[in-house]
């Protein structure tokens, strides 16, 4: 059966996420893990590797979620002559599309969630 663990090692692939210690980044994996097993359809083996890296991307997203609001995560910043700036409207569509790219990656493991609709 797939654990929290095994999600923080599929989750560590990401290399945004190499700077963060096992204990920050582990209440996401869990969460992750929790999210794909609610929706898993009946019959699926519980050591399919498909669960534990959908738990990861669905993990790293939640993990952004909770770093928008890190004091060291600056949307401006300007030292000497370098300036930075953050766009956070870019970065959460970028890691929907992870998201969502990964749960339509495991649609053979997921139960349907329905039909939807969304235009343009």
């Amino acid at each position: 059966m797939i654990e929290a663990a095994d999600v923080y090692t599929a989750l560590s692939s990401y290399m945004d996420i190499a700077s963060y210690s096992m204990t920050d980044v582990m209440p996401c994996c869990q969460k992750g893990l929790d999210w794909v097993n609610a929706r898993l359809r009946e019959g699926v083996d519980p050591d399919n590797p498909l669960i534990a890296e959908t738990a990861a991307a669905i993990a790293h997203f939640f993990f952004f979620i909770c770093r928008l609001t890190d004091g060291e995560k600056y949307e401006n910043c300007k030292v000497g002559d370098v300036s930075y700036k953050r766009n956070i409207e870019k970065e959460f569509e970028f890691e929907c599309r992870i998201k969502n790219q990964a749960v339509a990656d495991a649609a053979e493991i997921l139960k349907d969630g329905g039909f939807y609709c969304r235009g343009s």
